[in-house]
């Protein structure tokens, strides 16, 4: 059997006993046949189509889940040589391509430069370096390698870091790797790409975008992350998480944590979805918990509903409206006797 083309591996949460959610595992296989399907039809035939109505030259098929994560590869198993299709590149490139136009490394960017400014600036102080080598030291913080071994050295030295942070420094870390995969891999195919006109590359970012947010479900609510590995390098090309899934549909997860004194109306400890009432909210808020972190809070969460109130640990979700579509639990804790 050939070696897969593409591998889609689901991490932490309900993927570390080698299970997800049918029903997100059932929108990911859903997600990425499409994308995979839409982008080999414009391999072949150089049109972007919503819908496929007729049969592709192409055979592709899937083998079961490995244990001890949840990952499953995509073997292709008969197509086109290069040479016969319309876009001269291989179909893992095409998608490499394809997820580099939807992702956006500016705020993981944003996350290293800010560290390494807080570092040059305990470093000025320590030193009394000049003003000419503290703008070397910014200059090179543009460098993905040089904001690359600052992330590093943060996780490095602050073992102890809150768990939020430190799921923002290595989702920035992740981000920053997995843009440097993408741009080596496609390095030797940039002239094909490059003939891919502005209207395509329109169409296809939009059709990428939204089926991504399908691909990635399970790594909302069943995993913690998803990394995506393509036959033309030993290294992801690409990594999502819960934060990075929702900004595909226009969601934004707040990066700071907020405390609220409430009440827990309900709880489904299977499917980790509730309400949470608070004074302020004209009505109790939809709220889940995440896979990786259900085991431990669930009986925290059923034990506070048998108490008059409860403090909870959570982070915001938004729309591009600002309105508040839901809430993500990081902890739950009794109200401190005053």
């Amino acid at each position: 059997m050939n070696d897969p083309v593409l591998n889609f591996k689901f991490s932490g949460g309900d993927a570390e006993q080698n299970q997800l959610s049918f029903y997100d595992a059932g929108r990911f296989l859903y997600g990425a046949a499409r994308l995979v399907y839409a982008l080999e039809h414009f391999r072949q035939t150089g049109k972007v189509v919503d819908r496929i109505t007729h049969k592709i030259n192409v055979d592709y098929r899937i083998g079961t889940p490995k244990a001890g994560s949840w990952e499953l590869g995509i073997i292709q198993a008969a197509a086109p040589v290069i040479s016969e299709v319309l876009i001269k590149v291989p179909i893992d490139i095409l998608v490499t391509w394809a997820i580099d136009k939807v992702t956006n490394q500016t705020s993981a960017k944003d996350t290293a430069i800010k560290l390494a400014q807080e570092r040059t600036a305990q470093e000025r102080e320590r030193t009394d370096q000049s003003r000419e080598e503290t703008r070397r030291l910014m200059l090179m913080e543009k460098s993905n390698q040089k904001l690359l071994s600052i992330l590093d050295e943060e996780l490095k030295n602050k073992r102890e870091i809150e768990r939020d942070l430190r799921e923002q420094l290595t989702q920035s870390q992740q981000e920053l790797l997995t843009a440097d995969v993408r741009a080596q891999t496609m390095g030797n195919y940039r002239a094909q790409l490059d003939t891919i006109d502005d209207a395509a590359q329109r169409k296809i970012a939009s059709k990428t975008q939204s089926l991504l947010y399908e691909i990635g479900r399970p790594a909302v609510k069943s995993a913690s992350s998803l990394h995506v590995f393509g036959s033309s390098s030993e290294k992801p090309i690409a990594f999502f998480n819960r934060r990075i899934i929702e900004s595909f549909k226009g969601n934004m997860e707040d990066n700071v944590l907020t405390i609220l004194d409430g009440n827990i109306t309900r709880y489904d400890k299977v499917n980790g979805w509730g309400k949470f009432y608070h004074e302020n909210f004209p009505q109790p808020l939809s709220f889940f918990v995440p896979a990786a972190t259900k085991k431990e809070i669930n009986l925290k969460i059923i034990e506070s509903m048998k108490k008059t109130g409860v403090r909870l640990h959570f982070y915001f979700v938004k729309d591009i409206h600002g309105i508040v579509r839901h809430l993500v639990v990081d902890d739950v804790n009794d109200i401190p006797l005053t």
